[in-house]
């Protein structure tokens, strides 16, 4: 714990001190991960009420269109010269973040195969 804090530490100070965009997409990827963790976590309890990993389709499914969204909010925002330094940084890393943690291809090929 001590060193995921650390490092989550410096990247804050990369990002402040130093001014680099990608210190702050890591940064808020970390802080905002356990959200998509929970969420999946939440709708795994879905798993044993179908025939199929209901939770987990739901689960990547709600990833994928959480990821598509604010991929296009960041190309739209990338496009506009008067956006804030800090804006599509931090869209990305909810992206990688909340997105990333929320869907896993592998868990439910794996489920898929279980059944």
């Amino acid at each position: 714990f001590i060193l995921v804090g650390t490092l989550i530490v410096l990247f804050i100070l990369g990002d402040v001190y130093w001014g680099i965009a990608y210190y702050r997409q890591v940064w808020i990827a970390c802080l905002t991960a356990p959200i998509g963790t929970i969420s999946r976590w939440k709708l795994s309890t879905l798993n044993g009420n179908f025939s199929f990993p209901a939770g987990t389709f739901l689960a990547n499914f709600f990833g994928c269109i959480l990821s598509a969204a604010l991929t296009a909010w960041s190309i739209i925002e990338s496009s506009d010269k008067g956006v804030e330094r800090w804006k599509i940084p931090a869209i990305k890393a909810v992206s990688l973040g909340v997105a990333g943690s929320l869907s896993t291809v592998s868990t439910f090929v794996k489920e898929g195969v279980d059944i």
